[in-house]
């Protein structure tokens, strides 16, 4: 399984940030990656915001790594919410 990043982007337009995240301290940081295989079927999409200064602290320039993995290592508190979600066939 592969991660693929769609998206590390600085999001300063309030009309593309949804309401649940409000309250996390601008500019944000919107993250949105993909695990996919070597045929490239996707297995999982996923979106996080951030308060963009601390995801630059937490990831340290790196891109095409795990999120758990800098947030387990940097010992960070967080919120997590999932809005959908697949049981398999």
């Amino acid at each position: 399984v592969f991660l693929d990043v769609l998206e590390s982007a600085t999001i300063e337009d309030d009309a593309r940030v949804p309401e649940f995240v409000s309250d996390v301290r601008k500019p944000l940081c919107k993250r949105q990656i993909v695990l996919k295989d070597e045929t490239e079927n996707v297995f999982l999409y996923a979106a996080s915001w951030w308060d963009r200064s601390r995801y630059e602290e937490v990831m340290g320039g790196e891109k095409n790594v795990i999120v758990w993995e800098k947030i387990l290592a940097s010992k960070l508190e967080i919120a997590r919410r999932i809005e959908k979600y697949a049981t398999p066939l």
